[in-house]
């Protein structure tokens, strides 16, 4: 039913797969990549081991594990809501005890070892809430003491799977001693619930605000995004594909000249590629790869001429917000003031202190918009706005009109990131 081929599930601490190139072939990544700018995040599993790892087969009598009898599997023999921090992940993961501190000393200098060895800039934490909160401020002390806080900081980002209305479980786990940010789930899943047509719009708007108040004053750089390995696919979801049963009946992608999906993936993009925080592309995400849920939504990637002209297409406008991103401050660090919302149609603007603007208007209308919108008090009496598309805009006595298609998204920028 399923392969380690992802290497989630832990046989040693610190070995890379000889079929990855082992170290000399991570060095060699991680360099290439530090020459390019980019920074590069390892996916640490804290939270368990498997059964052929040497801390299993070492320390299983010694209170290492919880359930040594292997007795608690979550969702099976136990519950995910009470039993989190003790149920085994899978019947073949242990779970690591983190009240004892042996465990605690151990996995944390394995992780601090991977970041210090390979000269990586941060990590992804696996399975934050099915561990206790001193995990991650245990990590966070022994990086500032052995690594240091000096240039960039090393950028730890969580995983807590969670739904809508539950950003102050993600919460918990904030702040200057513990993670520098989280995927921000509830707001994923409005996204995808608005977009599709289940809800109106006002509840993405609710959503996002309700998340950028639980984050205010945490310093976090959070995670927006579309997807990941734990959820059926953006395009099939919204697509209205039966996604529950992925190795039975695997969707397809939509048949040739039904393109709402691509329309609708479209209009996601440029909401997470112009939100504050860190946007984040599961792989095949960005071409709108069909799936269902795990392991569906794991397919291979497609690259290149193996592309379908509209999922080119998509590509496409990820790479061009990507770069109005880069260029733009106001789209990356400006704070966002809702300016219409209604079932059909959000609006917001985004504002840099050093006055450069943005304004992003999503249509999930089948209707095209003729928009008449009134711009934040701090814009200029007079601004100019230039869309992605090279079409310029002119803020006139605190008003701006625009032009929506159907089904479409939208940004304009005051800073001349349009060339």
């Amino acid at each position: 039913m399923a392969e380690a081929y992802h290497g989630y599930w832990p046989s040693e601490p610190r070995t890379v797969e000889t079929r990855f190139g082992g170290e000399a072939a991570l060095d060699a990544v991680v360099a290439a990549a530090h020459q390019r700018g980019l920074r590069v995040l390892m996916d640490a599993v804290p939270n368990h081991v498997h059964l052929e790892h040497p801390y299993w087969q070492e320390h299983s009598k010694d209170d290492w594990f919880a359930h040594p009898d292997g007795d608690c599997s979550c969702g099976v023999t136990c519950s995910w809501a009470t039993d989190l921090q003790e149920c085994w992940f899978d019947p073949f993961l242990p779970d690591l005890n983190w009240k004892n501190q042996a465990v605690v000393e151990q996995l944390i200098d394995d992780t601090v070892w991977w970041l210090e060895r390979f000269d990586l800039d941060g990590a992804r934490i696996d399975a934050v809430p099915m561990m206790p909160r001193l995990a991650v401020r245990h990590l966070r002390a022994q990086v500032r003491e052995r690594i240091g806080a000096g240039g960039l900081e090393t950028y730890l980002i969580g995983e807590t799977y969670s739904r809508p209305g539950q950003q102050g479980t993600i919460r918990y786990y904030l702040g200057p001693d513990t993670l520098s940010g989280q995927f921000d789930f509830p707001t994923m899943w409005r996204l995808r619930d608005c977009l599709a047509g289940r809800l109106p719009m006002t509840d993405l708007a609710s959503e996002l605000a309700a998340s950028e108040a639980a984050w205010e004053g945490t310093g976090a750089v959070m995670g927006v995004f579309l997807g990941n390995h734990d959820v059926a696919r953006f395009l099939s979801d919204v697509n209205g594909d039966a996604v529950d049963d992925p190795r039975g009946s695997p969707p397809d992608a939509p048949a040739e000249g039904e393109d709402r999906a691509y329309a609708l993936a479209k209009m996601a993009w440029t909401f997470v590629l112009t939100q504050t925080g860190a946007p984040v592309i599961f792989y095949g995400d960005e071409v709108g790869l069909p799936g269902a849920t795990d392991p569906d939504n794991r397919r291979p990637m497609r690259f290149g001429d193996a592309l379908a002209p509209r999922e080119a297409d998509l590509l496409a406008h990820v790479e061009r917000l990507a770069a109005l991103r880069r260029c733009s401050k106001a789209l990356r660090r400006g704070v966002r003031e809702t300016l219409w919302v209604d079932s059909q149609v959000f609006a917001y603007s985004r504002t840099t202190s050093a006055g450069e603007a943005a304004l992003v208007v999503l249509n999930r209308s089948t209707a095209a918009k003729n928009l008449t919108l009134r711009v934040p008090t701090s814009w200029e009496e007079v601004m100019s706005l230039h869309s992605t598309q090279g079409e310029t805009v002119t803020s006139l006595g605190g008003l701006v009109q625009v032009e929506l298609a159907p089904r479409s998204a939208e940004a304009w920028l005051s800073e001349d990131c349009t060339q």
